[in-house]
């Protein structure tokens, strides 16, 4: 089962690339873009977060600790927000890097969580 460390590494990785994802586009946009240190660390920070709030929210005190923020539901809803913040042109690019970096951090929990012999519930 996937413990702190784990997800906690899993959502640095999905800030790390919600980053470098972002700068490529802005890249192709824009060849003179500059990379963006402090959006790193600010969706580093977005990315553990994200990937550690299941468990803050419905701590894993048992096997059968999973329930609404463990679910195939709340799967859906944080790629709900993803699609939303890409359509959403008014919102300050770094804010809509960061949410997409505490999402991504989010799915990848569950996506770790999936993998166990307890799964996830549908909501």
């Amino acid at each position: 089962m996937p413990n702190y460390k784990t997800h906690a590494v899993a959502g640095t990785l999905s800030g790390l690339g919600v980053t470098f994802y972002d700068y490529q586009k802005r890249k192709i946009n824009d060849p003179n873009t500059e990379f963006d240190f402090i959006q790193l660390i600010i969706n580093i920070a977005a990315g553990f977060a994200g990937a550690t709030f299941p468990d803050k929210i419905e701590p894993a005190y048992n096997p059968n600790h999973r329930s609404t923020f463990h679910s195939l539901f709340m799967a859906a809803i944080n790629v709900c927000g993803i699609n939303a913040t890409s359509d959403f042109e008014q919102l300050n690019p770094r804010l809509k890097s960061a949410i997409n970096a505490f999402l991504y951090g989010y799915l990848s929990h569950l996506a770790l969580d999936f993998t166990t012999s307890k799964g996830l519930p549908f909501i």
